[in-house]
């Protein structure tokens, strides 16, 4: 009888964009969670995973998002009104709506289990039944970031003010316990150099993260616990995605050889480095090409078309990216004339 594996994502801001890695090195060692808990962005990479995406994918979708764009009317924001979360008109909840396959707990591929912080009784809560979409809404509700959401007639926040690791959320239901902590390993000497409240409160926020996650994990064991330092990265870097999954690829590497060693020791080479999978050896290598004279360039093959299948998914997949785009675009224009009229009043 194979072991159950349980993966816990932690949240942190756009540092989450690392959980994406640890997922793509499980799909390379060919291991499907059991059971995933997240909180926060973690809750949201596992939301989309277990809905069907895959690492690939998602990555995808960072690609396709204009983050850049994005940053400029976050960039101009104004704190003076505390009502809303800085993201609020960004429709977040709209988009996983239109993106995720599977959207009800009960019938995701893999179980998942999502941590929110009630308001009220300022109590975890967790969600496993029902509708994901506002779950994960609710999960990610950082104070500042998103306001807070009502769901069941309930008012949920951020489940990192609760629990960032929630290890303890599966630790009964598995046999091995990957987790994956995103919060980082400190200030960089820039944000403790630059004084701003903006660097002030992210670190108060890491500190209590950092004290949280202690606790737990006194009382839950875990067999494989990652933690990449992702220094310097703050919570709204999502456009600085590329680095962050850059920079977490030794870590990554570290990760897949202490699962190795619980769950595929036959993959283990003498060096203690796992060996190449398929999806390791069909992954694209760069490459010089060869430089070709001019008059023997119609000699060259032609380019291999790509089957009407794939055709039929690419045109599926822009067309309701355009739709998409759209409807993003339509909702930053009026969040950004909200913001001119806002000022105004001011």
């Amino acid at each position: 009888m194979s072991a159950k594996v349980g993966l816990v994502l932690g949240g942190g801001g756009a540092r989450g964009i690392a959980h994406i890695a640890y997922l793509n090195a499980l799909d390379e060692l060919d291991i499907k969670p059991d059971v995933i808990a997240g909180t926060g962005v973690g809750a949201l990479v596992g939301a989309l995973y277990a809905s069907g995406i895959s690492p690939d994918e998602i990555i995808g979708i960072l690609e396709e998002l204009d983050f850049r764009r994005s940053m400029k009317v976050l960039n101009n924001y104004s704190f003076k009104d505390g009502k809303f979360g800085v993201l609020d008109s960004f429709g977040v909840e709209e988009y996983l709506e239109l993106i995720m396959p599977v959207k009800i707990f009960d019938r995701l591929y893999v179980p998942l289990k999502v941590v929110a912080a009630d308001y009220e009784t300022r109590t975890q809560h967790v969600f496993e039944h029902g509708k994901v979409v506002p779950a994960v809404r609710a999960s990610m509700s950082v104070p500042g970031i998103f306001s807070p959401i009502e769901v069941d007639e309930a008012i949920y926040i951020d489940g990192g003010c609760v629990n960032p690791v929630p290890v303890d959320v599966i630790r009964d239901e598995c046999d091995v316990l990957l987790a994956v902590d995103i919060s980082g390993k400190g200030a960089s000497e820039t944000e403790i150099s630059v004084a701003s409240t903006a660097n002030d409160l992210s670190q108060c926020y890491q500190i209590l993260t950092k004290a949280l996650i202690d606790e737990k994990l006194k009382h839950s064991t875990v067999e494989v616990m990652a933690a990449p330092s992702l220094v310097g990265v703050e919570m709204l870097d999502f456009f600085n995605y590329e680095n962050i999954l850059e920079a977490v690829e030794d870590d990554v590497e570290d990760f897949k050889v202490e699962v190795c060693k619980l769950l595929k020791p036959e993959l283990l080479t003498k060096s203690g480095k796992p060996k190449r999978t398929k999806k390791d050896a069909d992954k694209p290598v760069a490459h010089k090409e060869p430089e070709v004279e001019e008059e023997f360039e119609d000699e060259m093959p032609a380019v291999r078309k790509i089957s009407k299948g794939k055709e039929k998914r690419l045109a599926k997949r822009a067309a309701k990216q355009a739709e998409v785009e759209a409807y993003l675009a339509q909702l930053q224009a009026e969040a950004e004339a909200e913001l001119e009229a806002y000022e105004d009043e001011e």
